[in-house]
């Protein structure tokens, strides 16, 4: 993108940024501070297959001011600028894009540019070398009959190097730091013939971290952390710890259970991560108790911490009892699949992260606070797809705005059932909602009241909002967009009985006798024959390729007959709530494989 003359849009140094992930590609258009200052800029995104003829229409990229210009924020940028962000979604893994990005600016710019871009690979490796560890102090060889020590095998490790690592405890804080390569990890992985426990234990107590990595390209799968229990935060890392820059780390097909903080990335180039099919169970809740909390900050206690850290794809985990599931995601990363349930906090906390955030197709149900989290958004566009929302104890959102504005969001195909008062923001920052992008929602609450008036009439539009096509439950709230529409709880093929008014989780630390938490079986909440949801939605060019067969999108996170989505991992059984539990907690002990 050149410079143009007139009064429009001025291109800076750096025009354009374009950038992928496995499924996704993200691409920024930057100008200079101070131009565009009427934000009537536009711009779309056109791509195809390397190779082929036909361009596809994504999303239109959306006008961006770069907030933490004026604002004292952490993290503090890297780059100052103003810009159209966008994202294109669904794409296939490993294959080559060609990108046209068209920038148009009435008043005095318009220019095209193509660019090319490929897609990540889905993780992989075959090993050039296998060995066997155990978890004695014994040294061996490596062979199966006599396995290395861990520290024999970190010593001796070497891109292309598969570990298989046989049942036992493996006390201390191993230190991971041997590199793979792109196309040679180096890998640690449970050898199938019991638990590998890692575990860092003092006299009675486990303290974290149990792992640390110090290195790229290297793939753990089929470990085992438990009782891992830290302090608040900022006085404890957490239990899988990357302290120096470790890129493209694989975690996959493990298991987190009764630990405080998961994976916690606190080392700002730890870029690239594939965290997939694990299952994370938290502490914060007790489920020998009426109330639930044990922890003394209901916030406290996160299953993945990303401080930041992009261009990391987190798909088909098992989430719950921890605050949040996911925190402090960085540019350019994707969340899609997971199953999210009985959170005492936040699912998503974006909070400080920058453009093209990508939640899609999660499930996400009873989070006794919020859901997406924005506290505060130091850049859009993030974007929230087909997800399946039920239960909330304070706001569907979180749209602080002390510091930063939140805005430049995107809210396509959701699903959002909620008991009452939706809510969307502390404090004064409910109209920052119509500063989105909107399309084919379901909102329902289940009393019927007043509660979703902030997202059926959210108030006066600005040059950021675009919102229409979105359906409502709600009869008393007039309704913003031309093609909204109202419908009723027949639609939804749930079961209503289950849905209770999730109660916040901090009046449970101020009223002992508040009302309790329960869980109750997962469900989905798909569209019944007859609704007027069906076949009714605005077409929305690559996001909805993949989801409508017949032309016709519906409205809401499930199209009517289509197969409904697997959530969390695709091969472990997670225990999940199978009964209705009124005054305590599920655990063990009463629940089923699922």
């Amino acid at each position: 993108l050149a410079s143009c003359i007139g009064t429009g849009i001025v291109a800076s140094s750096q025009s354009i940024d374009v950038y992928s992930t496995i499924y996704s590609v993200g691409l920024d258009s930057y100008f200079v501070l101070g131009t565009d200052s009427d934000h009537d800029a536009t711009g779309t995104l056109e791509y195809r297959e390397t190779g082929t003829s036909v361009w596809e229409q994504s999303l239109p990229m959306k006008r961006v001011d770069h907030q933490s210009l004026t604002n004292t924020v952490n993290p503090a940028p890297t780059v100052r600028y103003n810009m159209l962000s966008g994202s294109i979604f669904f794409l296939q893994p490993n294959k080559d894009y060609e990108v046209k990005v068209q920038v148009n600016d009435p008043d005095g710019c318009s220019q095209t540019n193509i660019t090319t871009i490929r897609t990540l690979p889905i993780p992989s490796y075959v090993p050039a070398r296998t060995f066997h560890v155990h978890s004695s102090t014994t040294n061996g060889d490596g062979s199966a009959n006599t396995p290395y020590t861990l520290a024999q095998a970190i010593g001796i490790a070497q891109p292309g190097d598969e570990f298989l690592l046989h049942v036992g405890i493996y006390n201390g804080t191993p230190i991971f730091n041997k590199a793979g390569t792109s196309n040679a990890y180096i890998v640690w992985k449970g050898a199938g013939d019991g638990e590998v426990l890692f575990r860092n234990c003092g006299t009675g107590t486990c303290l974290n971290p149990a792992l640390i990595v110090r290195g790229d390209y290297q793939w753990f799968e089929g470990l085992t952390f438990r009782d891992q229990h830290a302090g608040e935060l900022d006085a404890s890392p957490g239990t899988f710890v990357s302290d120096t820059t470790s890129r493209y780390v694989v975690v996959t097909k493990s298991r987190f259970l009764n630990t405080k903080y998961g994976i916690y990335a606190s080392n700002r180039g730890s870029v690239g991560w594939y965290i997939a099919d694990n299952d994370f169970v938290g502490i914060n809740i007790d489920p020998s108790g009426t109330q639930g909390l044990v922890a003394s900050d209901f916030t406290d206690g996160q299953a993945i911490v990303l401080w930041f850290n992009g261009g990391s794809t987190i798909a088909h985990n098992n989430f719950s009892l921890s605050a949040d599931a996911v925190s402090y995601p960085g540019k350019n990363t994707d969340i899609f699949n997971n199953e999210i349930y009985d959170m005492g906090d936040d699912a998503v906390e974006s909070d400080y992260s920058y453009q093209n955030v990508r939640i899609w197709g999660n499930r996400i149900t009873n989070t006794g606070s919020h859901v997406f989290s924005f506290q505060h958004q130091n850049m859009g566009p993030w974007y929230h797809i087909r997800n399946q929302v039920e239960g909330f104890g304070a706001n569907l959102l979180k749209l602080k705005c002390n510091n930063v504005i939140p805005e430049d969001n995107f809210y396509i195909h959701n699903t959002f059932m909620g008991w009452d008062d939706f809510g969307v923001a502390d404090g004064n920052c409910n109209q920052y909602y119509v500063r989105s992008y909107a399309r084919n929602n379901i909102f329902v609450s289940i009393r019927g009241t007043n509660g979703l008036s902030a997202y059926s009439s959210p108030g006066s539009t600005t040059w950021q909002s675009d919102i229409n096509y979105d359906a409502f439950n709600n009869s008393l709230s007039s309704l913003l967009g031309s093609n909204e529409i109202r419908i009723n709880q027949n639609c939804l093929a749930g079961n209503y009985n289950l849905v209770y008014d999730t109660p916040y989780h901090n009046s449970q630390i101020d009223d002992p006798n508040g009302s309790p938490f329960r869980s109750h079986p997962l469900q989905y909440w798909d569209l019944n024959t007859g609704c007027p949801a069906i076949d009714s939605g605005a077409v929305l060019s690559n996001i909805n390729n993949p989801y409508v067969t017949d032309g016709s999108p519906d409205r809401g996170a499930h199209e009517y007959g289509r197969p409904l989505p697997k959530y969390g991992p695709r091969n472990l059984i997670i225990p999940q709530p199978s009964c209705i539990l009124t005054n305590a907690y599920w655990n063990t002990t009463n629940v089923v494989n699922n």
